[in-house]
């Protein structure tokens, strides 16, 4: 007997605004995670093209291949009436050991933000620190850090985190709750789940 798998598609995590680059006012948008089974989803995300290219090669390798990476997870923030792309990521949950003590960590393998908005990337990155910081969470994390160095480097000033002597941007967890703050006041995010 053979069981396949069920697919639900993409998940509305929660809704916030952001500022389009043109006429400076802001723009309803809909924070989604993508389900990387569903072909709807690896439609999606072949079209956030719209932020300068697909960052989604791992979920289109998952989708064909059939492979399981069960600790990628890819995220999309789209406009409320247009259904445009404005900001997509990948994160991946990873563990580390030093000479001090072991910590878990969830990592921003990719981020991509749409040039027509200003403030795209900051929100997601304020969802992925509640996401980070929460108890419930599988991504309980104690940092945030980031694969890229200075692409992004506004909005991850923006969000607070900190540029580490080797280059790489970090958000401890003592600072996770200022970004959602951050995210919550400035760019009206809620989160739905």
């Amino acid at each position: 007997m053979s069981i396949q798998n069920i697919s639900f598609g993409k998940k509305l995590i929660g809704y916030c605004n952001v500022v389009n680059a043109e006429d400076k006012k802001k723009t309803n948008a809909i924070i989604w995670e993508l389900d990387p089974k569903n072909p709807q989803d690896l439609k999606d995300a072949e079209l956030s093209k719209t932020t300068g290219k697909s960052i989604y090669p791992d979920m289109y390798y998952q989708f064909i291949k059939g492979s399981q990476i069960p600790d990628y997870k890819f995220y999309i923030v789209t406009n409320g009436t247009t259904g445009e792309v404005i900001s997509c990521a990948q994160t991946s949950l990873h563990m580390n050991n030093d000479r001090k003590n072991t910590y878990k960590y969830m990592l921003i393998d990719e981020l991509e933000e749409n040039k027509k908005y200003i403030n795209g990337a900051d929100v997601l990155l304020a969802y992925l620190a509640n996401d980070a910081q929460n108890e419930n969470s599988c991504n309980c994390s104690d940092k945030i850090r980031t694969a890229f160095t200075d692409k992004l480097q506004g909005a991850l000033t923006r969000t607070k985190f900190i540029k580490r002597k080797n280059g790489i941007w970090e958000l401890p967890k003592k600072t996770m709750k200022n970004t959602v703050d951050y995210g919550t006041e400035k760019h009206q995010l809620e989160i739905s789940c």
